[in-house]
């Protein structure tokens, strides 16, 4: 079978860029979607005013300009690696404008809120043990939900409280603190498995069960993850926006808030960017005329 343009595309970005998994399916959607709206042109052949056009119609179709900016970033890249191959003479989204990404401030639960999520699993059976060993986790490490699902057991430094991230965003691996009370947590969480019944090799630190046994048979998913974070959010009477990254930006934002240095946040969340990071730097009137008063001479 010929591989298409965007699967060389995608491959390169796999191969050559380190793009995750994430990356790569949010990618092609967008890709062939241009490629439709082309009605029969091939996609080396598109012209600028047929990149303008499709995102026109979406912008038309009611997304926001946070999308506009991805589906426009994405067919730039194309272009950009297309050009680079030769396989267009001339690059269409070279002029591509793209409105300036502004980072949204996370909306981020208090200490008490992330308290109650993590204490909402039952401890009476090894499946809410396990949950609450991964809310301690994302919580304490600061860990993105994709960098907990892939931990295994040889990741996990239990004398230092301390995880071996192999495969961080960018495929950049760290060492990352998750403290004692998430290690107690992951450990209570194992003794209570029926390791008798894992399959041999399978060293996954989070599992789940494919079937109504209820025996751990494989590694836990990102999906698995979202689903039950959303129900015990509900119990714990979470705001609906709230998500597993949710727990990321809690660990970033409690640690500024009780006094760490921003370049520790930076490296605990594995941040390239220390923009990315000042994210959670955000204060409320209140927190300025707090610190106003505690610091200026004149006050």
């Amino acid at each position: 079978m010929k591989r298409t343009l965007i699967d060389r595309f995608l491959d390169y970005m796999r191969l050559a860029r380190s793009a995750s998994e994430n990356t790569l399916r949010s990618y092609r959607p967008v890709l062939e979607a241009f490629q439709g709206s082309l009605q029969g042109t091939a996609i080396q052949e598109a012209t600028p005013r047929e990149i303008r056009a499709f995102l026109g119609q979406l912008l038309d179709a009611g997304n926001d300009r946070i999308t506009l900016r991805h589906r426009g970033s994405v067919l730039r890249s194309f272009y950009r690696w297309a050009w680079q191959e030769g396989i267009v003479s001339d690059n269409p989204a070279n002029r591509l404008r793209l409105q300036a990404h502004t980072h949204k401030v996370p909306c981020v639960p208090s200490v008490q809120d992330a308290e109650r999520l993590i204490e909402a699993p039952p401890l009476d059976n090894w499946t809410g043990a396990r949950d609450r060993a991964i809310f301690e986790t994302l919580y304490s490490g600061g860990l993105r939900v994709a960098e907990l699902v892939a931990l295994d057991m040889d990741d996990v430094d239990f004398d230092r409280f301390v995880v071996h991230i192999r495969s961080g965003k960018g495929d950049k691996s760290r060492y990352t603190p998750i403290g004692p009370r998430a290690a107690k947590a992951i450990r209570e969480y194992r003794a209570m498995l029926p390791t008798k019944r894992i399959p041999k090799g399978l060293k996954a630190v989070f599992l789940s069960a494919s079937d109504r046994s209820l025996c751990p048979s494989k590694r836990i998913t990102t999906r698995s993850i979202r689903r039950a974070f959303v129900e015990y959010a509900k119990r714990a009477g979470l705001t609906p926006e709230a998500t597993p990254h949710t727990l990321r930006h809690c660990c970033g934002t409690h640690m500024l808030n009780r006094g760490a240095n921003v370049r520790v946040v930076q490296t605990q969340l594995g941040h390239v960017s220390i923009a990315s990071t000042e994210r959670y730097l955000h204060l409320t009137p209140q927190d300025l005329s707090k610190g106003h008063r505690a610091y200026h001479p004149r006050a």
